[in-house]
């Protein structure tokens, strides 16, 4: 994402996905510096 979309930062990013992955994306896309408001998710687990 941060490689493909040059102002990312500004976007929004929507995740539909497993928990885990979640919050690995959210914690690693915070840390380079995106606005927590700027990440929205769905999150669900596989039965």
């Amino acid at each position: 994402i941060c490689r493909s979309v040059p102002d990312w930062k500004q976007a929004g990013v929507w995740f539909c996905g497993p928990a885990g992955f979640g919050a690995m994306l959210r914690d690693t896309l915070a840390a380079r510096g995106l606005p927590a408001e700027r990440f929205h998710q769905e999150l669900f687990e596989m039965r």
